[in-house]
């Protein structure tokens, strides 16, 4: 997932992703929780990690309200996308 969200443009990641979750069963915020802590484990400027763990952090809030599952993934990836800009 994390291959697909820093290469791939925004189109392909999201099927990538939900074909993903789909097929394994996957909840959206499980792969958030995880996707936060590798942020920071990988090597990347404090100026781009910032709004993108931040994004996640407000796509995990959203989420814990019920919100929708695929307008939540369009965010993750855009979140992905627009740090690659």
């Amino acid at each position: 997932i994390a291959k697909w969200l820093l290469n791939e443009d925004f189109q392909s990641c999201y099927e990538q992703v939900s074909h993903l979750r789909d097929q394994r069963g996957l909840a959206l915020v499980d792969i958030v929780r995880e996707l936060t802590p590798w942020l920071f484990r990988i090597n990347i400027p404090t100026d781009v990690r910032v709004p993108v763990v931040e994004a996640l952090a407000d796509l995990e809030y959203r989420l814990a309200f019920g919100t929708s599952d695929r307008l939540q993934l369009g965010a993750l990836v855009g979140a992905f996308t627009e740090a690659r800009a």
